[in-house]
């Protein structure tokens, strides 16, 4: 009997990928600590007396706190389902060659997406949020193909 791993050669991809981008998220929120922290801005009064020394609660974050949410709930509505067609992709036993050059285009137009979005920098954000749509695009036609095929319904 073959490993487990030699039947999904591209689960590695997703592996490496999801790793990556939970490291990409935590750089996220050391960004926004690092905002709150430096000024002293905080919007929760728990934070503003232990972190700020202060009862003063703030009504809205800084720019720099609320470019890096900006980010996060962009991430949060564009990572899951990518890690969920790769990982799709991969169970289904999908190109692992298809499969890195299609994770490791995601995770660099994602990074340059929040770099963009963080130093405010337009059209460059967009260019990379449409860059990193048609990946994920890409890869759900991926999925239905090989889905196709594995039903015996090739195109």
């Amino acid at each position: 009997m073959e490993p487990f791993i030699n039947q999904f050669p591209a689960l590695p991809i997703v592996g490496l990928g999801a790793a990556y981008f939970f490291f990409k998220t935590f750089v996220n929120s050391l960004i926004q600590s690092y905002g709150r922290i430096t000024t002293r801005t905080f919007t929760l009064e728990d934070n503003a007396k232990y972190f700020g020394k202060s009862d003063a609660v703030a009504t809205q974050d800084t720019p720099l706190v609320q470019r890096a949410s900006g980010c996060w709930r962009n991430d949060l509505e564009n990572i899951p389902s990518f890690l969920f067609l790769a990982l799709v992709y991969a169970l289904m036993g999908g190109d692992s060659q298809i499969m890195g050059w299609m994770m490791g285009f995601y995770c660099a137009t994602r990074t340059l997406h929040t770099l963009f979005y963080i130093k405010l920098i337009q059209p460059h954000r967009m260019i990379a949020f449409q860059a990193g749509m048609v990946c994920h695009v890409a890869l759900v036609a991926q999925v239905v193909l090989l889905s196709l095929k594995l039903m015996g319904k090739n195109l």
